[in-house]
């Protein structure tokens, strides 16, 4: 299968609209479409989670945005990699404590 075939429906529509780079970022950026801590790369990060379907894990889902986003939101990585971490380690109690 080839990787255009795999894109979700949602990353193609996404990849058709600019994307703006950090430089520019200004007073007419969509920030609630492209918020540029989540707008770096190739991919928006919305595209990432729903290409490997983590839509449908909310744990899942935020491990990866935090990821994404540490040091680019704000100076402070450290706050978003304990919150992925937060999240991760709460997806691992979960998993452990399904029924055997």
């Amino acid at each position: 299968m080839s990787s255009s075939s795999r894109m979700s429906s949602a990353t193609r529509s996404r990849k058709s609209r600019k994307i703006p780079r950090p430089e520019e970022i200004n007073d007419q950026t969509d920030l609630v479409n492209y918020p540029p801590h989540y707008t770096f790369g190739k991919y928006q990060v919305i595209d990432i989670i729903d290409d490997l379907r983590l839509d449908q894990d909310y744990y899942l889902g935020n491990v990866v945005k935090y990821l994404a986003r540490a040091g680019r939101k704000s100076p402070n990585a450290l706050q978003d990699l304990k919150k992925a971490q937060w999240y991760l380690g709460r997806k691992i109690s979960k998993l452990e404590n399904l029924p055997s």
